[in-house]
């Protein structure tokens, strides 16, 4: 039975180990967060007077005259591309006074995933290939859990009748099969279970369609990036046979549809393009359209007090499910940033920053109002966005209304490092919402990251009403 199988999926997938990929020169096991504030001061001191931050030159002329890539467009670029420009090609010189492991580094933090990983997840290179591979059927006609929530009201629940499992059989359930990431250290979002089918991604850019009974592989997909999110699963039009498409995000703020039975690429689109901007919320389909919320780690970078922090805007956006193509962006700081000053070590200071989007949004279908949860802002001047719950008009993206927890919540890396150069308020509070928003019988429950209280706003399917309650706290 499918549903038997989707705990033991979820088991396998979460507490399997693994070992780095081993290239040339690799001794750092660093990942994540870890590996970005490694590479960030290397950059910094050695390649960042020539390769330009597009959005913090002060000098835009001087940047257009410069012919190194700016980081937008180092970020565009493999790691293989960028570690081999630095040991054997244009980059030799420029880079001789780098170790090998700091090389790996800045390509690595640059091509978004770990360097050699290319080709080790690829499905040619694995044994236990499905046999065959039949067409996907109606994704409603077995119990599934389709996306990050079985609804879009993000309240993560499903009845016992929908899962095919109840409570009185969880403690029977013993392990059936294992799949092991290739190389993989991490993985994020959690599997998608449709149509006796599992679809996941890890931190080697790979996504892979499982057969839910056996463990067999159906397919691999290699993505620009690290895949984050879990995947939603939606009907598309416009490409031949294809019924259905596999969507997710990456850690370069691409947005991809990929057949969902053959694992083929139909559209990717990169909904910003900046070289700290990431997907790390599902994406949620609805009505032919797929809803994003976009999250950007200037927060980990300006743990280096040469960088200039900060830029990036935490931005929501639909994009058309057939065709990828962005109907409407929003964002959460509607004000550009601009230059605010300089830190002690003489680094321009750059606001308003922050207020990302790192979860999935929560659709009221009935209101058509889309609900996302934001983040601190990176610098200052502070916003009223952050750490805030904001509405926007589902088929627009118009602001509705935003109504903030924790005013004045400015954080960075830098605030809990040795040196503080570039925090921007301490003591910090960092108070966040890292988690979706629940909607239920009218009521948004969200929490932070403040004392592990829950917050909720009384009213929230009457925000189609702009006279009426708009986001105030119940409790």
């Amino acid at each position: 039975m499918l549903l038997r199988l989707v705990p033991f999926v979820l088991f396998a997938l979460t507490n399997l180990t693994a070992q780095p990929p081993q290239g040339p020169g690799r001794g750092l096991p660093l990942q994540g967060p870890a590996a970005r504030m490694a590479a960030q001061p290397i950059f910094n001191n050695n390649c960042a007077s020539c390769h330009k931050n597009v959005m913090s030159s002060a000098d835009q002329n001087a940047l257009r005259e410069n012919n190194a890539p700016s980081t937008d467009t180092l970020a565009q670029m493999s790691p293989e591309t960028i570690y081999a420009a630095l040991t054997t090609g244009a980059m030799v010189q420029q880079a001789s006074k780098l170790s090998n492991d700091e090389k790996r580094l800045v390509a690595e933090f640059f091509g978004g995933r770990p360097l050699g990983t290319a080709d080790v997840g690829d499905i040619k290179n694995m044994t236990n290939h499905c046999a065959s591979n039949a067409q996907m059927g109606n994704l409603s006609a077995t119990a599934s859990w389709n996306g990050w929530s079985a609804d879009h009201l993000n309240t993560r629940f499903q009845p016992a009748k929908a899962a095919g499992l109840n409570p009185d059989q969880v403690p029977n359930l013993k392990l059936k099969w294992t799949f092991g990431l290739p190389s993989g250290a991490e993985t994020y979002g959690q599997p998608t279970i449709v149509d006796g089918r599992v679809f996941i991604g890890d931190d080697n850019s790979f996504v892979y369609s499982l057969d839910a009974a056996s463990g067999c592989v159906y397919w691999s997909f290699h993505a620009e990036a690290q895949v984050r999110t879990a995947m939603v699963i939606g009907p598309v039009g416009g490409h031949g046979s294809t019924k259905y498409a596999t969507f997710f995000g990456d850690r370069k703020a691409n947005v991809y549809a990929v057949d969902a039975h053959s694992g083929e690429l139909l559209w990717k689109t990169n909904v910003d393009q900046r070289v700290l901007s990431h997907i790390t919320g599902s994406p949620v389909f609805f009505e032919g359209r797929l809803y994003v919320g976009v999250a950007g780690s200037e927060e980990v970078a300006s743990g280096d007090p040469h960088y200039p922090c900060c830029t990036y805007r935490g931005n929501l956006s639909a994009l058309d499910a057939n065709t990828g193509k962005v109907i409407w962006k929003a964002y959460t700081i509607p004000e550009d940033p601009k230059v605010t000053g300089q830190n002690a070590k003489g680094t321009k200071t750059w606001g308003p920053s922050g207020a990302v989007v790192w979860s999935s949004p929560t659709l009221d279908l009935r209101k058509r109002v889309l609900y996302a949860a934001t983040g601190v802002n990176y610098s200052n001047p502070p916003t009223n966005s952050s750490d805030a719950v904001m509405a926007f008009d589902l088929d627009s993206g118009r602001l509705l209304w935003s109504r903030q927890f924790t005013p004045s919540d400015s954080y960075n890396f830098a605030c809990g490092a040795q040196d503080k150069t570039n925090c921007p308020k301490d003591p910090f509070i960092d108070a966040d919402f890292g988690s979706s928003p629940i909607l239920r019988s009218g009521i948004l429950i969200a929490s932070d990251k403040s004392d592990s209280r829950s917050k909720s706003m009384a009213n929230a399917s009457s925000t189609r009403d702009r006279s009426a309650d708009k986001g105030s706290a119940s409790w």
